[in-house]
């Protein structure tokens, strides 16, 4: 499964929020909109990485049933410095394997942090992802 950045961001911005407390994802209007399915699994994945425990079925404020979740005190100071937080979300990625690749990966991570057309970003990062 590929993770978005987006949404691991957005989980634990929110979770900083109510730190040490259980957060409800679904107060996120961005998450609520993303789904049930792929939240968790990226709660998941944030869970396996140390960031977020306490991982546990909540009725969604907004409606639904939802994994509620709260930060590790490692998540939590993510949520204020994003190098360590891209430390971390550098794992997920696969290592390059030689000089093209190595440039392909340090395209893509520019890519994402530029503003690109929206219209065009994402499958722009797909056609890098697939080389």
């Amino acid at each position: 499964m590929e993770y978005k950045l987006e949404i691991l961001q957005e989980i634990i911005e929110l979770g900083a929020k109510s730190f040490p407390n259980i957060t409800d994802p679904s107060e996120s209007e961005f998450l609520f909109s993303v789904g049930v399915a792929p939240v968790t699994a990226h709660i998941e994945k944030l869970s396996l990485m140390g960031l977020v425990k306490d991982a546990s079925p909540v009725f969604g404020k907004k409606g639904g049933m939802w994994i509620g979740y709260s930060l590790s005190n490692e998540g939590n100071k993510c949520a204020n410095d994003k190098k360590l937080f891209n430390d971390y979300i550098s794992k997920l990625k696969e290592k390059p394997t030689n000089e093209i690749s190595n440039s392909v990966r340090s395209l893509i991570d520019i890519a994402k942090e530029k503003e690109i057309n929206p219209n065009y970003k994402d499958d722009f990062i797909a056609t890098l992802n697939e080389i």
